[in-house]
């Protein structure tokens, strides 16, 4: 099973926006679960900004495959000043591509809005039991099997 880890970007640091996805990496892989992380291999950062690293459609269509290439989403947005309009833009792809989507965020925007719930398999406001429901239902591992320490 391949998960795509889509998540706010624009207006975070390099390490704030793959602190979770390295974190969450290390907890599928450990029980064989693949991630596709978007920030991969960019030893740069504010690539939109520098047209000699990647141009905003190399992003795009980049990003894009990922979410065709994976088998669910995982979305994390938690509250923040920020509204990550790339993500949304991801989570509508996914939906329309039938893939599954679990939305982890506290933030009400994204929570009680009617685009977000109709496109949304599962919403959660914390990532421990988001990542024990993806391993159960959409991985079929049992439950009794999971790892204890998280």
């Amino acid at each position: 099973m391949k998960v795509y880890l889509s998540g706010g970007i624009a207006g975070l640091t390099y390490e704030e926006a793959n602190k979770w996805r390295v974190d969450v990496t290390e907890r599928l892989e450990r029980v064989g679960i693949q991630t596709i992380n978007p920030l991969r291999r960019r030893m740069f950062y504010g690539t939109c900004d520098n047209s000699e690293d990647f141009t905003p459609n190399e992003i795009v269509t980049r990003d894009l495959q990922d979410v065709r290439d994976a088998d669910l989403v995982l979305i994390y947005l938690p509250k923040s000043d920020r509204f990550s309009v790339g993500t949304i833009c991801e989570l509508w792809e996914a939906h329309r591509l039938q893939r599954p989507i679990i939305l982890v965020s506290d933030d009400p925007r994204y929570t009680k809005h009617p685009w977000v719930l109709v496109a949304c398999t599962r919403i959660f406001a914390e990532m421990v039991p988001a990542l024990k429901y993806l391993m159960v239902r959409w991985a079929d591992m049992d439950e009794d099997s999971l790892p204890e320490v998280w």
